[in-house]
């Protein structure tokens, strides 16, 4: 494998894979998803600055994001 090789990145393989970690339950969900959010902060690099995939990874956070907040609000609306 050639040292430009650059593993592909999709919204929906990342958002995929969370959920299906977060359904086993092997984890808190809230980690999962913080899971995803760091190793997709990590690809940033990998794209060019206004790319397709660059604005592929700035939707996946965004959306890694609203779940997180969301798992929050309901956690916090439980522990009342």
């Amino acid at each position: 494998m050639s040292d430009d090789y650059k593993k592909p990145f999709t919204k929906s393989y990342v958002l995929k894979v969370t959920a299906e970690n977060m359904q086993r339950g092997q984890d808190d969900q809230k980690r999962c998803v913080q899971v995803s959010i760091d190793k997709t902060l990590n690809r940033i690099s990998d794209f060019v600055a206004g790319s397709p995939e660059a604005l592929e990874v700035t939707q996946t956070l965004a959306e890694l994001n609203n779940w997180l907040k969301l798992l929050e609000s309901h956690i916090y609306d439980y522990s009342k």
